[in-house]
């Protein structure tokens, strides 16, 4: 949802935000509508399962 990714992002800071869940990376997506322009370009988003060995 950006909980930590979102502020990061406001804050100047180049962010990849990654979930499995299309229902959270949709609620990000939500949120990021009502940003300004310049924080959306910081942020990239990426739909994946992160598996530790």
């Amino acid at each position: 949802t950006g909980r930590i990714l979102l502020p990061l992002a406001e804050e100047g800071y180049e962010i990849v935000g990654i979930d499995s869940s299309s229902g959270m990376l949709k609620r990000l997506r939500e949120k990021l509508h009502k940003l300004p322009e310049s924080v959306q370009e910081r942020i990239n988003i990426i739909q994946t399962v992160l598996i530790y060995p």
